[in-house]
């Protein structure tokens, strides 16, 4: 009896074992043909997501309340601006927002009709956050490409030439070739006898339409004369270019007349602080302005940190008005000087006009 039970508990006890290894076995191989599996169903959902019939039917589709929540928290919208955003894809039922924010084309396109609807009905506040929206939207997804070299800049940019200080020629590319660039002369340059000589070399300051700041260094190879008489430059193409720090607002060239006058200050209530203009005007021209400030050309040696108050065609239309600081003056060469001015209380109307025009949306 004890031999017979002693001789079954063994083969007992080994079967067992036999059991659990093989359990063990097809556990293993489950576990891995589990992960074989999400493995290869993750590399084709991958796969899939990056191929052009995805991306395409993804650009498509509607735009979703998630896109626009996403869109607010990487860009940091407002609410107001979020409301807008909201607003332009409901009624224009807009593909996608994710993929259009991308296209800078089509954003524009976008931003600039909701504009024109805005302006039709006159609400200021709402063209001020569509503003801020669209600034926002461009820093965040706009994709610049850094010019190495002036091959890429395009025909009919603007380059900045300043030799004596204050004075800022405007000289426009007529011709990109693989040679170099065929730029215009300003008659200011001639009369001020300015014109570099050949084989000199010069910097000139330039924006790409996305406004995105250049300086170059160029050599001037030749001048020749137009169709029309005018003088051309000819400057040799060259990889010293330097990005420089973008504005804070963009900037329109008007060179208009205006007047202004000195303001006096007061503190109404504390922290209010109230402006008194003078009733005395002077005329002077507005060489450029922006939402932020504007420069400011007259006769009169006005030192800095005043106040002053501006009346001028700020988008070249209509006459706007303006309280600011002056922040810097500059002498020029032929006794003239420039106000550097600061806005300090200017109507919502008049920036939008501003902007309006230094965006291309005042057409």
């Amino acid at each position: 009896m004890g031999s017979f039970f002693g001789s079954n508990s063994g083969s007992t006890i080994q079967a067992r074992g036999e059991v659990n290894v093989l359990g063990y076995a097809i556990l293993i191989v489950v576990i891995v043909l589990v992960l074989a599996a999400i493995f290869f169903i993750s590399k084709y959902i991958l796969s899939y997501k990056n191929s052009p019939q995805y991306v395409e039917r993804q650009k498509r589709r509607p735009t979703s309340v998630s896109d626009i929540n996403q869109i607010a928290k990487e860009a940091q919208l407002s609410k107001e601006e979020k409301n807008i955003l909201m607003e332009i894809t409901k009624v224009k039922r807009t593909p996608n927002i994710l993929y259009l924010v991308q296209d800078h084309d089509e954003l524009e396109s976008l931003m600039k009709e909701q504009f024109k609807k805005l302006d039709v009905i006159g609400d200021e506040e709402k063209k001020v956050s569509l503003f801020t929206l669209r600034k926002k939207l461009v820093k965040t997804y706009k994709k610049t490409i850094i010019l190495k070299n002036t091959k890429s800049v395009e025909t009919g940019t603007t380059l900045t030439f300043t030799l004596t200080k204050g004075f800022h020629h405007k000289l426009e590319i007529l011709e990109n070739t693989p040679d170099g660039m065929i730029l215009s002369v300003p008659q200011s340059m001639e009369q001020m006898k300015e014109l570099p000589a050949e084989l000199s070399k010069i910097q000139l300051i330039f924006e790409t339409k996305d406004g995105f700041p250049y300086k170059i260094e160029a050599r001037v190879v030749r001048y020749i004369d137009g169709n029309d008489g005018s003088k051309r430059l000819i400057t040799a193409h060259t990889d010293k270019i330097t990005p420089l720090q973008m504005r804070q607002s963009e900037r329109v060239e008007l060179q208009l007349p205006c007047s202004f006058s000195s303001v006096k200050t007061s503190e109404k209530k504390k922290g209010e602080i109230s402006y008194e203009r003078a009733e005395k005007t002077h005329e002077g021209t507005l060489e450029d302005v922006s939402i932020g400030g504007c420069r400011l050309i007259t006769t009169l040696p006005i030192k800095p940190d005043q106040f002053i108050y501006i009346e001028g065609q700020f988008n070249r239309k209509v006459t706007d008005s303006a309280i600011g600081s002056i922040v810097r003056t500059t002498k020029r060469i032929d006794g003239m000087f420039i106000l550097h001015v600061r806005f300090l209380k200017i109507e919502n109307a008049a920036t939008n006009r501003i902007q309006a025009l230094a965006i291309g949306y005042d057409d």
